[in-house]
């Protein structure tokens, strides 16, 4: 029996414990900071439910691609999920890897994307969006200032209306500084 194998391995597992806390707080932070920005330039919004800001947490922000997407997600730039909707069912490793992908299209263009386990080819990547499928399902990903929002269309739903509900709630965080 070697102890320090598994007091390493205690340790490891610590630490990935506190950088999951850590990105989590960090979502929590930028949902604040947000929502205080939101509230400051309130008379730049004429058009917006009052309700949005009653709702809480960062799923009042995936308004927009609720009934238009099987799920979806508000990430951080670092991965961490901070908000979801609907069935989300994207794993740690893929959050992740969908922040990378934005961070370099032409690098994912050639990987493709997954989720659930299942990979996605890219078929339209601007800017800072990308659109991808695997057979009649699609995904959807667009980054604003400090988040990326992603939607996941099933079977039967159009991914065209999902990138605009996505457009959409992407316009509203870069308005509140996200």
């Amino acid at each position: 029996y070697d102890s320090s194998f598994s007091m390493k391995n205690k340790n490891e597992s610590i630490h990935q414990k506190s950088i999951k806390n850590l990105n989590s707080c960090n979502c929590y932070f930028k949902f604040f900071k947000c929502k205080l920005n939101l509230l400051k330039n309130w008379e730049h919004w004429p058009n917006i439910s009052i309700s949005l800001l009653s709702m809480s947490g960062w799923a009042a922000y995936l308004a927009d691609v609720k009934d238009i997407s099987a799920g979806s997600a508000i990430i951080s730039l670092e991965g961490a999920l901070c908000g979801k909707e609907g069935k989300w069912e994207a794993k740690q490793a893929e959050m992740q890897n969908y922040a990378a992908c934005l961070k370099n299209i032409a690098s994912a263009q050639s990987k493709g994307i997954t989720y659930n386990g299942k990979k996605y080819i890219i078929v339209r990547a601007v800017d800072d969006s990308i659109l991808a499928q695997l057979g009649k399902e699609a995904l959807v990903l667009q980054k604003a200032k400090t988040v990326l929002v992603v939607a996941k269309c099933a079977e039967g739903q159009v991914p065209a209306a999902a990138s605009a509900g996505v457009s959409k709630c992407v316009a509203k965080l870069m308005a509140a500084n996200c």
